[in-house]
This record gives C-alpha cells, structure tokens and sequence, in this order.
C-alpha cells in the first residue's frame, strides 16, 4: 500500500514541474513578443538618420504614445543636427521622423531625466565629446538624397543660367504637405527664380520666373506681339498642349502692354505674362499638382 502511494506522489510532483516549465516557456514567448527594445529603437533611429552614435553630442529615449500606439521617442542630436524619430515599440517601424538644422542642435541632453535613458548610448556619447578633434571628420551623412549643392544645381540646370552669373538669394530646408523639399531662390540678370524641390527625390515640384526692373518702354498701344503669337510662345514651352489648353488676355500694366493668363496641361498649372511690345516673358510660374 505505501509503494503505490509513493508512485502516485511522484506522478504528481512530475505533472506539477511539467506545469511549471510550460508557463516559464509562455512566459518567455511573452516577453519575446513583447516588443522591441529602447536599444533596438535606438539603432533603428540613427539609421534612419543616417548617423553613427559614435558621432552623437546627446542622446534620449522616452516611453510615449502617438495618436495611441505605444512608441520609443528617440531624440539626439550631431554638431549640424538635431533629430526626433518615433519607433513603434511593437514592430520597430519608424512612424515620424524629423530634424533641425538650426542652432537648437545641442537643446538635447542626456542629463535630462525627465525621462528614461539608453545608458549604452551615454557612454558613446562622452566618447565622441572628449574626441572634439575628430568630430568634424566623423560628421554623419545627411539624412536626405539631396544635398543642398545638388539642388542649386538642379534648380540652375533647369533655369539654364551658369552659377557664375547667379547670386543666390537663399536655399532653404522646408517641409511641404508632410514632405521634405527645398526652396531655392537665386537672381540671374534682371530676374529672379524660385524652385520648390523634393529633398528626397530632386524632382523639382514648382518654380516660377520673374523680370524685375523692366527697362524697355512701350510706345502707343499696338502691340509687336499679337495674342496668337504669344499663345503660340506659350505652347512652345509646354510640349503636348494645344489652344484650347491656355487662357489669356491683354492687359495693361505699369505702363506697358502685356499678355497675362493661365495654362492647364498635364495635372500642372502654368501661369504668365508677356510683354507685348517685345515677347519677353516677365512672369513664368510651373505648379505640378499630385
């Protein structure tokens, strides 16, 4: 009778240690499934970036949540740069990401605690402050397929002005309906250009002409260009159009007879105006719609 109590004791004992190594192994599939780490966001965000951490001034993570969905808030910044980049903490993807060019760059520091730290990145952080001498060297790429030289030059090819006659009035980063793009605007002689162009792609978006400081005079009121002329000009510059496609009218202005109208092609609005009395285009603006 005590042989058979043992057996069942041991029976037992097996079926409880069986129950504790399925709810260990559940439990570790949990935590397993649980998400992504503030490190794994960490490396997520600066290669989004761009950026090694060697090269990080200062450096956060923060547990936040984003029109409901739990992220790791990432912010850090380089000697050019500072970065936000949300990573969903479920899945890593990277959900918004922004920087700032402006001097703000060293707003960020690891000593705030206002929230937690990536300790890890803090200590790659002191690394890169004490080494100020290689700092310029190990500067990341930028985050955009454009720089900022390639746009000038996509803007002057397009233009058709050589650099050496332009005066650049500014290039500028900027975001555009949630998209990274640049605006370029230079002079080149008596006009001045502007270029609204995509900092991810180089496709230029916009860009308009202007004559500043007409200098010839009109005299009487007939004009050397008729309207059929300049629709025709018009036309030239947008392959495909046809009459029906653009809308003008005369007009006088600061003394002056001029052509002024709008055209509608190809999911792109154009808009002009010409002087009359020369065919010169004083006004030349292209707006590709998506």
């Amino acid at each position: 009778m005590k042989k058979t109590i043992r057996k069942h004791n041991g029976t037992k004992a097996a079926a409880v240690l069986l129950g504790i190594l399925v709810l260990a192994a559940s439990l570790v599939g949990c935590a397993q499934s649980s998400g992504i780490t503030e490190t794994e966001a960490t490396a997520i965000a600066l290669e989004r970036a761009g950026v090694e951490q060697a090269d990080t001034v200062s450096l956060r993570v923060s547990q936040e949540e984003e029109d409901g969905v739990p992220v790791y808030a990432v912010e850090f910044a380089t000697a050019e740069r500072s970065y936000t980049c949300d990573v969903v903490r479920g899945s890593g993807e990277v959900r918004n990401f922004s920087y700032d060019t402006a001097s703000g760059a060293s707003a960020l520091t690891p000593q705030d605690n206002s929230a937690p730290a990536n300790t890890e990145a803090q200590d790659s952080q002191s690394v890169a402050e004490k080494d100020n001498s290689t700092s310029d060297a190990n500067q990341s790429a930028a985050a955009d397929a454009v720089t900022e030289e390639q746009a000038k030059a996509i803007a002057l090819e397009h233009a058709g002005v050589a650099q050496v006659d332009v005066t650049f009035h500014r290039v500028k980063q900027d975001r555009e309906n949630g998209r990274a793009v640049y605006e370029v605007e230079f002079y080149a002689g008596n006009a001045e250009y502007d270029y609204e162009i995509d900092a991810e792609t180089g496709e230029i978006l916009s860009f308009d002409s202007d004559i500043e400081g007409w200098t010839l005079e009109s005299s009487g009121t007939t004009a050397a260009v008729t309207q059929e002329q300049a629709r025709d000009m018009v036309l030239e510059r947008i392959p495909g159009a046809t009459a029906s496609d653009v809308y003008m009218e005369r007009d006088r202005e600061d003394g002056r007879d001029v052509y002024e109208g709008e055209a509608y092609y190809d999911r792109t609005e154009y808009e002009f105006e010409i002087d009359a009395s020369t065919g010169t285009f004083i006004k030349w603006s292209v707006d590709y719609r998506d």
